[in-house]
């Protein structure tokens, strides 16, 4: 029997949405392609429904109501909010979105590497066809989203120089302007003359007049000059011209010229010219900044960059400043995948046409720059740019944008750069511990497991690690808005409730803020140009450094090496621990994906106690997942950080987008409603395909050389499909397009088209055939008709009517008619079966 119903029912109009529709979804326009009833209370338009931005349900339509024996007590989840700023506007916009998934997409989305195998072209001894799809992620995708992550956090800061570098909270002391014009001085004896390092007896005062604004000259230039500054300026130090005055320095640096005999290795710092060739280092896209400042000379690479210099290479209108800017900034981000615990990267911004220059400094907040200084001469800014010059060498590690905290590393590195410097993490309590004791632990951080990219987002990174007692862990450390609950206490709360299928936190710990880290003592309304906008900037987008340690540690769902059996085993842990965490503990996941479920060698056993009383709180529940089952569960999800409280009241401000942009469900992508189960159910298909897809084998078809009618029509069949779904990457535009494209991608050829949607199954890769049934029952589940065998979107009412007499979902329902609980029991009882199946399988191939 045939799989594929009619594309479209007699009578009705398909939700399809075009890249040109006017009706896009969105909070500004109409949902015309939405089967979408009258009075719903729709929350497509502001007015209608004031919902607070952290996407918090009413009570009243929680479905985990619906069991009146087994109400959950309402949570008192309390986000962590350092100290707020104060500014001079009396009556400051709202500037929260009222949906969970704001309009704007973020270079994080786009992942540092795909699961794909080398297509047989790439199969080449030259590198330049190896590193093709890696240098995809930069150029045209990627570039954009820096500039537009970074356009509305940009801030000025009009002592730059003084407060990061030479007398701000991490800096020991200023150097006197007699020192910088005795290093200038010195400077003049070391430079070539053509340098254009002048000094004017008759005006006292110095002049710098680079001799090319070139490219390929003026990075060169910059170096030596900034070279010389350091040298200079150390060796003024050590001799007898400003012992009268002697300079402080780091006590790092100090230290260092004390065992100038055996030096810790980085310790020579020097500016190198870096546009010729790509610096070395995994994920580097091949980019080349200009110049930067390195820690290891003669093999740089970027994990031992500590800043990074941009020369504008074209005319110096606005756009090309931007233009420059967004560069720069592709660059930091490079230095913090690089550099795992990189809290800031500094960078510098030279002009074309003039001797003048900013440095900026990028963070998880955003980016903070100087004034454009002019150093043509000591009356104009030419001593603070020497000051920051002389300073940045002398920075210790937390002062040049380290985390140090929670970290130990090699004794003989001055920074912590990545892995292969030993890094471990102190571990000092334990969640679950007797009050008042403590254990402590030093974790070795062995072996990365996830990198988020991009710059104002979580920067989330995961390791997998051992306690002493041999058991395995991930470390995850992450910048969580400040406006949202720790991770930790979804955890604790998750426990309390004997959740099933949820990761056991160890122990969370919290650091450094965005906030303090910049202008900590200090008032930002006497550092910034515009102190109202950037003071409610950093009371809704403040970030802290986070840190949570977790058991078990396993593979995601997203490894290549799994087998089909294990991504079901794995797919149905993370279906019920999701169910569970839901229906038991009233919180909603809100980020599906392959990364956020993992699969275990060993099954793992529901939490005690097991026995159904009634004080056990999870008695009722026993329909998720029995705990006396006779198979565990073969995984867990993981990852809270966008979870929320469905019954306390509204919590968060934080208006980042909710859910890893590929597997985003599509109200939610385009706006258009709150954040309900059924959404997630919806992620959770999206991570279906895409497992079940990637990687893609290469492939060995030849060429058809059939000439029959049939062969014809299954020929241009495949082609239609290949366009639908590129056969190299066929999900590539759920990763790659925008929010417009990937919304009517999904609608046009997920839901309504079953051709289409049976395309992309005949993509799955070899084994994977018996998940097309799964896939098949949960577009069903999710979209159906009752009645009727076609799919389609439609929207959310708020009048209970019976279903046959309604074409709108109601908050508590998966699809009309058809309860959280009963869809979720639809997709268990499916998955149960494919396991079945398998297992059958494997026990025949077996004999």
């Amino acid at each position: 029997m045939s799989h594929l119903e009619p594309s479209t029912p007699p009578g009705f109009l398909a939700p399809v949405l075009t890249p040109s529709s006017e009706s896009f979804l969105s909070p500004d326009c109409d949902h015309a392609p939405l089967r979408t009833p009258p009075n719903l209370g729709h929350a497509s338009n502001p007015a209608d429904d004031q919902q607070h931005p952290s996407d918090i349900y009413d009570p009243t339509d929680d479905d985990a109501h619906e069991h009146a024996h087994s109400p959950a007590p309402t949570l008192h989840l309390t986000p962590q909010h350092p100290r707020q700023f104060t500014h001079s506007d009396p009556h400051p916009s709202n500037t929260n979105n009222q949906f969970s998934t704001p309009f704007k997409r973020k270079a994080a989305s786009i992942p540092l590497s795909i699961f794909t195998l080398p297509h047989p072209n790439h199969l080449r001894s030259d590198t330049g066809s190896s590193e093709t799809k890696r240098q995809r992620r930069l150029g045209k995708i990627v570039r954009p989203l820096i500039h537009e992550e970074l356009a509305s956090v940009k801030y000025i800061c009009t002592e730059f120089v003084q407060h990061f570098l030479s007398q701000g909270p991490w800096a020991s002391q200023a150097p006197t302007d007699s020192h910088l014009r005795a290093i200038l001085h010195a400077m003049m004896s070391s430079l070539p003359h053509s340098d254009g390092l002048r000094y004017k007896r008759s005006e006292e005062h110095y002049t710098c007049h680079p001799p090319s604004y070139t490219n390929r000259s003026y990075p060169e230039w910059f170096c030596r000059f900034a070279n010389a500054v350091h040298t200079m300026g150390t060796a003024l130090e050590k001799s007898d011209t400003v012992q009268s005055t002697p300079m402080p320095i780091s006590p790092l640096a100090a230290a260092t010229e004390e065992s100038a005999s055996s030096p810790p290795r980085y310790s020579v710092l020097k500016w190198l010219v870096t546009n010729v060739w790509p610096l070395g280092g995994a994920n580097n896209n091949g980019i080349k900044p200009d110049f930067i400042l390195t820690c290891c000379p003669d093999y740089p690479s970027w994990s031992s960059v500590l800043v990074v210099g941009e020369h504008q290479s074209q005319g110096s209108t606005s756009s090309t400043e931007k233009s420059s800017f967004t560069q720069l900034a592709c660059y930091a981000e490079q230095v913090f995948v690089a550099q795992p615990f990189r809290n800031s990267v500094l960078g510098i911004l030279t002009s074309n046409q003039a001797p003048e220059l900013k440095f900026w400094r990028f963070d998880r907040g955003g980016a903070v720059g100087s004034p454009a200084l002019n150093y043509r001469s000591t009356t104009l800014r030419l001593l603070d740019v020497v000051c920051a010059l002389y300073s940045i060498p002398r920075l210790g590690p937390a002062a040049l944008g380290f985390h140090v905290t929670s970290i130990s590393w090699a004794p003989d590195l001055r920074y912590p750069l990545d892995e292969t410097s030993g890094i471990s993490t102190h571990v000092t309590a334990l969640l679950g511990c007797t009050p008042g004791t403590h254990t402590e632990a030093l974790l070795p951080l062995q072996n990365t497991v996830f990198v988020a990219p991009g710059i104002v987002t979580r920067g989330t990174r995961v390791w997998a690690s051992t306690l002493g007692n041999g058991q395995s862990v991930i470390i995850k450390y992450s910048w969580r808005n400040t406006q949202r609950v720790p991770e930790g206490e979804f955890y604790r709360v998750a426990a309390e409730k004997q959740v099933v299928g949820i990761a056991t936190a160890i122990a969370y710990d919290t650091y450094e803020n965005v906030a303090d880290s910049r202008h900590e003592g200090s008032d930002p309304s006497d550092m910034f140009t515009e102190p109202d906008k950037y003071v409610r900037h950093m009371n809704q987008q403040n970030r802290i450094f986070s840190r949570l340690v977790l058991s078990p540690s396993s593979r995601p769902l997203s490894d290549p090496g799994l087998t089909p059996i294990q991504v079901a085993r794995g797919f149905l842990a993370g279906l019920v621990g999701h169910a569970s965490l839901f229906f038991q503990a009233n919180l909603l996941h809100r980020d599906i994906s392959p990364n956020n479920i993992i699969v275990t060698s060993t099954t793992m056993s529901p939490p005690s106690p097991a026995t159904p009383t009634l004080h056990n709180e999870a008695a009722p529940f026993q329909w998720i997942w029995p705990h006396y089952s006779e198979s565990n569960l073969g995984g867990c999800l993981i990852d809270l950080d966008y979870t929320l409280d469905t019954t306390g009241e509204p919590l968060s401000g934080a208006s980042d987008r909710t859910g890893t942009y590929p597997f985003i469900a599509i109200k939610i992508l385009a706006g258009a409603e709150r954040h309900r189960y059924r959404h997630d159910l919806e992620s959770f298909l999206y991570v279906l395909l895409w497992v079940c897809c990637y990687p893609v084998p290469i492939s060995t078809a030849t060429s058809p050389t059939a000439t029959t009618n049939v062969e014809s029509e299954k020929r241009n069949l495949g082609k239609l499909s290949s366009l639908l779904w590129p056969s190299d990457d066929p999900l590539s535009i759920w990763r790659d397009g925008d929010q417009r494209s990937v919304v009517a991608d999904k609608i046009a050829n997920i839901v309504s088209d079953a051709q289409n949607f049976e395309s992309l199954l005949n993509r799955f890769r070899p084994g994977f055939e018996p998940f097309k049934t799964i896939a098949r029952s949960m577009r069903r589940i999710l979209w159906g008709f009752p009645g009727i065998p076609f799919c389609g979107l439609v929207g959310e009412g708020e009048e209970e009517l019976p279903p046959n007499e309604r074409d709108w979902v109601l908050s508590g329902e998966v699809r009309i008619g058809i309860s959280n609980r009963d869809g979720f029991c639809e997709v268990k009882k499916a998955l149960s079966g494919l396991i079945t199946t398998l297992e059958k399988d494997a026990e025949v191939k077996a004999k």
